[in-house]
């Protein structure tokens, strides 16, 4: 993820931040679902030449390296998360490498597809992430990227720098085309709020508030730009 994050006293980045399957505990088995659909959802659009930004402990890059890909560029700011990448999910198709979300340091022009999965909320200046994606996308490439909803999102998280509407998000990736908007894990808004209200209260609640297993997972298309009733979007857009 991009070094300009501003950290507080607070639980590691690795803590919060980053997923594995291996060390997953049983409270965390719906996020580790959540990750798990965003990646079966890219392996449809995968191909060719892929950098995947913000690859954490890197098993979403091993995922997708079993598809039809030629390469993938596995990028993350830390250093540990690559080391413990290399370490933990080789892949002879992916190149696991340190480096920053909005400067890569890849030649321009490399990819066929960019995959960012919640990285974005962790920047300063999303128009300088975008701009190094244009810079990296072949003609025509894709870019898929996923972000929490601040309409519905719980806000505490000390290391998200900025959430986005849906509107907000459809406004900075207007240097794109083709953009197809998708909601993973639709919450009802206003029983949202009565729960954040109890648990201001009950604090202890705050973690049935988190799991809600009634919710789908599943990834569904947004028929317009007012369909915010989701906890994530997801985008795939072109390059123009």
């Amino acid at each position: 993820m991009a070094n300009d994050r501003k950290h507080k006293k607070t639980p590691s980045s690795w803590q919060i931040e980053r997923l594995d399957p291996n060390k997953v505990p049983w409270y965390g088995r719906k996020l580790l679902l959540e990750h798990n659909k965003r990646y079966e959802f890219a392996k449809r659009f995968v191909k060719g030449e892929v950098v995947e930004l913000g690859c954490g402990s890197g098993y979403g890059a091993y995922l997708l390296a079993k598809n039809n890909v030629r390469h993938i560029y596995a990028i993350d700011i830390d250093a540990k998360a690559i080391e413990y990448a290399k370490k933990n999910y080789p892949q002879k198709k992916v190149a696991y490498l340190v480096g920053d979300a909005i400067n890569t340091k890849l030649p321009s022009f490399c990819a066929d597809v960019v995959i960012c999965f919640e990285t974005i909320e962790h920047l300063k200046n999303i128009e300088d992430f975008l701009s190094e994606v244009n810079r990296l996308l072949k003609s025509r490439g894709i870019l898929i990227l996923s972000t929490p909803n601040k309409v519905v999102s719980f806000g505490d998280n000390p290391y998200h720098l900025r959430e986005y509407t849906l509107l907000e998000l459809h406004e900075a990736l207007a240097k794109f085309f083709q953009i197809q908007f998708y909601g993973q894990r639709r919450v009802g808004k206003k029983l949202l709020q009565v729960f954040k209200k109890f648990v201001e209260f009950f604090p202890f609640l705050g973690l049935f508030l988190r799991f809600r297993p009634w919710e789908d997972y599943a990834i569904h298309k947004l028929q317009n730009l007012q369909d915010d009733s989701y906890l994530y979007f997801l985008a795939v857009c072109q390059k123009k």
